[in-house]
């Protein structure tokens, strides 16, 4: 939406230049150095790792080419608008009411359980309009900050009043953030703010105002950070910040800049850099999997996406601003206290510092660069930057030029239009697709997929067509109601669609190995039928995935499978090895060794691999029942009975783990217990026949599996659990 309100922003000021015959450009550093920041983001943009990524139009990531074009033209916009400090602060006005709508509704929600805006899903307590909990508190402690100035500078009764109440309920919201990053930045532009008014405003000190007492409840709650911990238990708020640290971010980045130190990796890459580049103690925590799009900051990151020539634009941008912005300080007299000029200073600035120390979303840069262009706009009406008139139609070279650009931006715009209507309807049709696939209607989901890569070919969009083709593989070979002719050519043609779309998303996006693993798994599902040369390309796709990706021990898991299915034991199990290595507490790994090492008859290893798993995800009741098998099978009854009671704990309604616990409870000549496990299985599962004998048997005091093993082979010696759960 953001796209299209600065697109009819910027089609009315090119018809109103057109209707006037002039137009007035800025001439400044600040208008230079948002010019060169577009510049050096197309020219990274270009010779980035994923050209793809980098100029895609639509994303939540603030940091690709086509965003920051379009927050320079926000910003530019910004500055042909909002030229008089009337204009300035009916923004600044409408900022604050699009901030008390947000604290209105998260009142509503917190306080009485109303959602007054139920066409949107809030996930939780923490879940606002605007962002993460943390966004929202930086956002209150602008509107804290700025109400305070205008408080402070003087305004009628009425207004002083309102800025003060303002101040106090964005105080209250920053106090339930509770984030030591947002107190910190608070803390110190209070600071600033006191030593500007004093710098001016009195002849003598006056310390005891609002700001001072404001400054000193920051640092109370800097100082006792566990004051707000009463009003968040109440209101039921939980709120975790997973973000990378700083020292894992620069090492990201150094690492990326020794390999491309002019322009870095390319714009919105930063979630590359990263796979390729983490440090390995982040494959020991909870998050080891989570694709940071940015790093602790969104300065610092972009510094790996753009390089040395991105910090040289971002620093012209900043020296320029701080040049102009100095200037207004050393001004004699009363004109110091233009209120418009210092308020959009103290905002810049606040966003400026956020945007190093956190990774703020769209929003926020989009907010950066509308102020930068508000300052543009002021410091040229104080007169402290000129502007160049020019005629369009006067038979003069730069008119020409001039004329010729903007017919060409006119064009342009109105083409820009259409294209982000496309971008729109496909998200439309990707977020209805996904709908569609959950709900087990797969015919839905491809049509709705194909009417998205129809209307825009992402990476994205093809590997979920992937994910449907395979859906519809899987559910053709269960099929009992056609030939097998018919099964062979529909197969294939299925095949070769999901091959073709996975190879679709490789050539859009080399970069991302998560292209390269739908590819891979593809070709691991056609491995078991002997199909010629698909555990070659299997092997071939995760191994560029690993590339890409090589901290990854998914990926090696996935190449152990296709090993497995291949019928190389040797192989998979040293894929297994090595996964263990990137991260020794993966337990799929140590299943899957596990479920080796009983195939081959080392059940005591086996045993030890499985109950390695089981310490390291207790609650996974898939690495119980294996553990509880491999006792039972090794007839060390007295474990596999508290394996399996621990997994119908946690899942009363597992009936393979009920069925084992009930013939354990048999051979223990606990017959009253089985009955009772068995009884609760045939509940659960009416109609099974062995479920039936088995009880039959118990009742008429025979043994469970009288009659069933032998003849047949026992339970834990079939391919299939008893039970289809």
């Amino acid at each position: 939406m953001a796209y299209f309100l600065i697109l009819v922003a910027l089609l009315a000021w090119l018809l109103s230049r057109i209707k006037s015959g002039s137009v007035s450009l800025p001439q400044n550093y600040m208008a230079l150095g948002l010019a060169l920041v577009v510049f050096v983001w197309a020219i990274s943009g270009v010779f980035s790792a994923s050209r793809h990524i980098s100029f895609s139009g639509l994303s939540a990531d603030p940091s690709g080419v086509v965003p920051i074009f379009m927050f320079a033209v926000a910003a530019f916009m910004a500055y042909f608008y909002l030229r008089s400090a009337a204009q300035v602060f009916f923004w600044i006005f409408s900022f604050f009411t699009s901030a008390g709508i947000i604290f209105l509704v998260q009142l509503l929600r917190l306080l009485f359980g109303i959602n007054p805006v139920p066409w949107i899903s809030f996930a939780s307590p923490a879940s606002n309009l605007f962002g993460s909990w943390t966004e929202l508190g930086i956002l209150f402690s602008m509107v804290l900050a700025s109400s305070l100035f205008l408080f402070e500078i003087g305004a009628s009764k009425a207004f002083k009043s309102w800025f003060f109440v303002l101040a106090v309920l964005s105080f209250a919201v920053v106090a339930l953030v509770n984030s030591p990053v947002v107190w910190w930045v608070l803390f110190a532009f209070l600071l600033v703010i006191l030593a500007y008014l004093f710098s001016f405003r009195t002849p003598r000190l006056n310390v005891f105002r609002p700001t001072f007492f404001f400054l000193l409840a920051v640092l109370f709650f800097i100082q006792i950070p566990t004051l707000s911990s009463a009003a968040l238990s109440y209101l039921g708020i939980q709120s975790i910040e997973i973000r990378p640290s700083w020292s894992s971010s620069w090492s990201v980045i150094q690492k990326t800049l020794e390999e491309n130190t002019a322009l870095g990796s390319g714009p919105g890459t930063f979630v590359y850099d990263w796979l390729r580049y983490k440090p390995a103690a982040v494959n020991l925590s909870p998050f080891w999997a989570v694709r940071f799009s940015t790093g602790f900051g969104f300065w610092p990151s972009a510094l790996a996406m753009t390089g040395v020539l991105g910090l040289v634009a971002f620093l012209f941008l900043f020296v320029s601003f701080a040049l102009y912005g100095f200037r207004f300080l050393v001004r004699s007299g009363e004109e110091k206290s233009d209120p418009a000029l210092a308020i959009v200073s103290i905002l810049i600035l606040m966003l400026l510092v956020y945007s190093f120390v956190y990774s703020l979303n769209f929003t926020f840069i989009l907010f950066l660069f509308v102020f930068l262009g508000i300052f543009m706009a002021l410091v040229s009406e104080a007169g402290l930057a000129s502007e160049k008139q020019i005629a369009l139609f006067h038979n003069s070279g730069s008119g020409f030029i001039s004329a010729l650009v903007i017919i060409f931006l006119l064009v342009a715009a109105f083409s820009s239009f259409y294209l982000l209507g496309q971008k729109y309807a496909a998200a439309y049709y990707f977020g209805k697709s996904v709908k569609l696939g959950l709900s087990g209607d797969i015919a839905g989901a491809e049509t709705a997929f194909n009417r998205t890569i129809g209307l825009d070919p992402r990476d994205q969009y093809y590997r979920g067509i992937v994910d449907v083709g395979l859906s519809q593989m899987s559910s053709l070979l269960n099929r009992q109601d056609i030939s097998p002719d018919d099964l062979r050519g529909r197969f294939q043609n299925m095949l070769s669609q999901a091959i073709q779309n996975a190879q679709t998303a490789v050539s859009l996006n080399e970069a991302d190995p998560l292209n390269w693993v739908s590819l891979g798994r593809i070709y691991e599902a056609v491995v078991p039928f002997q199909i010629s040369g698909a555990s070659e390309f299997a092997f071939a796709a995760y191994r560029e995935a690993s590339l890409r990706d090589p901290s990854n021990p998914e990926i090696l898991l996935a190449q152990a499978r296709v090993a497995l299915a291949a019928k190389q034991t040797p192989q998979a199990r040293a894929f297994l090895e090595e996964s263990l290595k990137l991260k020794g507490n993966y337990t799929p790994a140590h299943l899957l060794l596990a479920q080796i090492e009983d195939s081959e008859g080392n059940v005591k290893e086996a045993i030890s691999r499985a109950e390695a798993a089981a310490i390291l995800s207790p609650g996974d009741i898939g690495v119980l029942f294996q553990l509880g098998l491999l006792y039972y099978r090794d007839s060390r009854l007295e474990n596999a009975r508290q394996v399996f009671a621990r997994a119908v704990e946690l899942s009363p309604n597992y009936s393979n783990a009920r069925y084992f616990l009930g013939l354990i409870y048999d051979r223990l000549g606990e017959r009253g217990a089985a009955i009772a496990e068995f009884e609760r299985v045939q509940a659960l599962n009416p109609g099974t026949e062995e479920v039936s004998k088995i009880l039959q048997n118990l009742r008429s005091g025979k043994k469970a599996l009288a009659g069933n093993s032998p003849p047949g082979p026992g339970p834990e010696e079939r391919k299939k659990a008893p039970i289809e759960d």
